[in-house]
Formats: C-alpha cells, sequence, structure tokens
C-alpha cells in the first residue's frame, strides 16, 4: 500500500476472515480485520509509518458476509483472476472496481481470494490531474454508458436513500460530458459497437467538439471506453498563440536583421567613401592629401 497508490488491498477466505488496508483520502493506512473467534465484526487499527498497528479505533458490526461482496464473489464465479463489476462498499457510500485473485490448493480447493481495489473517486483525481487543455475532458463510461471517471469535479454516482446510485454519462451534469456521450450513443447506437479507436467531431451549440473513443480491455475482463473531447475553441487558442509569437518572433527577426544591415553597410561603405575622397583628392592636384587619407584607411 506504500509503494502502490491504490485505495484497498484485502484477503478473505471461505470461512469469513478477513484482513484489508484501506487508505484514507489524507493517505492514512487502517487496517481491518475479522477474525474467526470474531466472525460478525470487524476491528480497525490505526497505523504507525511502517505499518504496524498502533491503536484499535474501533469495532465495527460485519454487516454482510464477505462472499456476498462483488470483489470476492465475482472470482469465486470466475475461478480465475478478473476485474469485479463495480461496487459500494458495504460500509460507506464508495464505488470501487476490484481486481481479484481466487487462491486453490494443489487439490484446487479454493483458500481464499485477493482483491485490490480503485476507487473511482480516486480514478477522477487522476484523470483532473492531466494536462489536456482550458475546457476539455477525459472521462471513462462502461459499455452500458455509465460514468467510471471524469476529469471534471462530478462524482459518478448520487446518492439515493443513503445508497450510491450510477450515474449515466448522458446524465452528467457536466455539459459536456453529458452532450458527448448523447453522441455517441447516437451515432453507435450501442456502446459495445466501438471495437476500435473512433476519431470523431459533433457541433454543440455552434462549436465543432473534437472527440476520441477508444476501447480499454485487458485478459482480466476490463472492458471500458476511453473519451477525451476538446472544443475547437481550445485548438484555435493554441493556434493563434502560436501565430502571435510566429509575429512577434517575425519583427524581432526583421529588427534584428535591419540593424545588422546598417551596421554592415556602415562598416562596407566607410572605407569606400575614403578612397573616393583621396581619388578626388589626386584627381585635383592635392597629392600629400590623398596620401595622408589612403593612411588613415
Amino acid at each position: 500500500m506504500q509503494v502502490f497508490n491504490v485505495g484497498y488491498m484485502n484477503f478473505a477466505t471461505p470461512q469469513g476472515e478477513f484482513i484489508g488496508v484501506e487508505r484514507l483520502e489524507d493517505g492514512k493506512l487502517l487496517i481491518n480485520e475479522t477474525t474467526q473467534a470474531a466472525i460478525h465484526s470487524m476491528s480497525i487499527y490505526e497505523t504507525d509509518r511502517q505499518g504496524n498497528r498502533s491503536r484499535l479505533q474501533s469495532v465495527e458490526p460485519a454487516s454482510d458476509p464477505v462472499q456476498l461482496e462483488g470483489w470476492y464473489a465475482d472470482a469465486v464465479a470466475a475461478g480465475r483472476p478478473t476485474w469485479s463489476r463495480i461496487y459500494q462498499w458495504d460500509d460507506q457510500p464508495i464505488l470501487s472496481v476490484s481486481s481479484s485473485y481466487p487462491i486453490y490448493d494443489k487439490a484446487h480447493r479454493l483458500q481464499g481470494v485477493i482483491g485490490i481495489d480503485l476507487v473511482l473517486s480516486q480514478i477522477s483525481t487522476f484523470l483532473a490531474s492531466l494536462k489536456l487543455s482550458p475546457t476539455g475532458r477525459i472521462f471513462i463510461l462502461e459499455r452500458n454508458g455509465d460514468l467510471v471517471a471524469s476529469s471534471s469535479s462530478e462524482l459518478p454516482f448520487q446518492m439515493v436513500k443513503g445508497q450510491a446510485q450510477r450515474l449515466n454519462g448522458s446524465m452528467s451534469q457536466d455539459f459536456l460530458v453529458q452532450a458527448t456521450t448523447h453522441y455517441l450513443s447516437q451515432q453507435f447506437g450501442d456502446l459495445k459497437q466501438i471495437q476500435s479507436s473512433q476519431h470523431l467531431d459533433f457541433n454543440l451549440q455552434g462549436e465543432n467538439q473534437f472527440v476520441r473513443v477508444a476501447p480499454w480491455r485487458d485478459s482480466a475482463g476490463l472492458d471500458w471506453l476511453i473519451v477525451i473531447v476538446v472544443p475547437e475553441s481550445d485548438f484555435m487558442e493554441t493556434i493563434h498563440a502560436n501565430t502571435r509569437t510566429t509575429i512577434l518572433l517575425c519583427f524581432a527577426a526583421l529588427a534584428i536583421a535591419t540593424l545588422l544591415g546598417l551596421i554592415t553597410s556602415r562598416l562596407l561603405l566607410k572605407p569606400i567613401l575614403q578612397m573616393v575622397n583621396a581619388a578626388e583628392a589626386l584627381a585635383a592636384g592635392e597629392l600629400a592629401a590623398a596620401y595622408f587619407r589612403t593612411k588613415l584607411s
């Protein structure tokens, strides 16, 4: 947990024993444990900088058997390493997706499941840290259009009667995310039809929006869509800034070239003028003056 910036790491057995490490928003780590002796409760420990238990913070009731949670049940059902469905934690309104790995002995008897959770809000924080454009958006969709994460400040879910309810991209409060999801649904009919990276554009309130959508899959069953949308005005602002810079550089180059030209012309003209003056003096019979002027040159 100190090496990898993930939200939660845990292990559970078929008997209901559980051990997990949770990362809080302030970066602190908590150890959560359910033992076979106290199968219906979870002990929560604070930790020191080395990860050792420093203090028992609380003992909470275990509301549901761990075997029913998505990260555990999905791995057991698949019988292999897999990504769970996005699910809510049983003790707080947090949505996450888990990379789960079932562990078997040599007789293929289930010993337990290892799970590593990526919290959706933490994925959104990462997307927001990417330098895209002043008003562009990066967001991730499931194939049914539900939001996974977004670079906007909006959470990918709404609270309904104390439960986190998934938010479809077409219902997003972020107008650009909402309009782009709606456009993709209209363009393809079903988001499952997007099987390769697509470069698209559409008009939104009189302004072109440039869109790139690409599938993101892996062997463990992840199947999301990464969507990047950038308004044309963001491109044009960059182009205008580059144009202004180019014009200023051209004026600077012209000024430098003019100054160098004046200096060079003066250096070249000075000996020529001296020779002309000497020639005129020689023609007028002023031999000494011509010699003196030539020596000076």
